[in-house]
């Protein structure tokens, strides 16, 4: 018996969420936007691939037609929520214009919530780098 990509994607992308988190929570001394960045591209990768394989509304059945489908569309709406809510005081320090980004979250889910994330730690390592990185706080990565 074979697996197919969507049995086995989960299974996959769960365990590499565990080495990247354990990795970042143990071994890494500072955070880095790399990996928020990272994930990030490779999710909206999968996503872009998974809109032109099932179509862009093909989302609404599938987050409407149980209540398993019910639980995961409240915990995307939570997670969002989570997002927003545990980045939005660092993205004030550093300057972000937070309405642009508060569409982008809001929006694109975990996608825009990882690249807030990866933003806020670029800026904080550029400020954190002296006055001249100061001036070119909104050069880098989005």
């Amino acid at each position: 018996m074979s697996l197919s990509i969507e049995e086995v994607g989960p299974a996959i992308m769960y365990g590499g969420l565990a080495l990247v988190m354990g990795y970042g929570t143990y071994v890494q001394k500072e955070p880095s936007w790399i990996f928020p960045a990272m994930i990030c591209a490779g999710f909206l990768g999968f996503t872009v691939a998974t809109i032109v394989k099932e179509g862009f509304l093909a989302v609404i059945p599938a987050l409407t037609s149980n209540f398993w489908s019910n639980q995961v569309w409240y915990d995307l709406l939570f997670a969002v929520g989570l997002f927003w809510f545990a980045l939005v005081e660092r993205a004030k320090k550093v300057g972000m214009p937070l309405l642009p980004w508060f569409i982008y979250v809001v929006s694109a889910a975990s996608i825009g919530g990882l690249n807030m994330y990866a933003r806020i730690l670029y800026l904080e390592e550029q400020q954190g780098k002296g006055d001249d990185a100061l001036l070119n706080v909104n050069d880098g990565p989005l």
